[in-house]
């Protein structure tokens, strides 16, 4: 349920969501709108308004993200992980990167690539 939460009235995936919350928490000196679509695989515009929406939810005055959260259909392991496998899951979920989904992304990408491949 995204209802009263930064969520609300987005079409962006959550697992975006998720992702773009790591890099603007990791990174030193912010991240720009620019940067955050390339990363994520959407749009500048839906980039910046996934960052005003979290810096919203950052600001001293929100009551967003706060208070008891529901989770619906979580999956509970049954056996205790050690922190050494909890780090290898955490490093998976993190290292997500998604695909290009435009023409022109997927038509840089490829000279990129090629690029790469002259310089070898």
């Amino acid at each position: 349920m995204r209802t009263k939460t930064i969520f609300e009235r987005s079409h962006v995936p959550l697992h975006k969501w998720v992702y773009a919350m790591y890099l603007v928490v990791t990174s030193r000196k912010g991240i720009s709108s620019l940067q955050l679509s390339k990363e994520i695989g959407v749009t500048q515009k839906s980039a910046w308004f996934m960052l005003q929406r979290l810096r919203e939810a950052c600001s001293q005055n929100s009551d967003k993200l706060r208070g008891i959260v529901e989770i619906d259909e979580t999956f509970r392991g049954n056996s205790v992980k050690t922190p050494l496998e909890l780090d290898a899951i955490a490093d998976v979920v993190l290292a997500y990167k998604p695909k290009p989904k435009t023409k022109a992304a997927k038509r840089r990408k490829r000279r990129a690539q090629n690029a790469k491949r002259k310089r070898r």
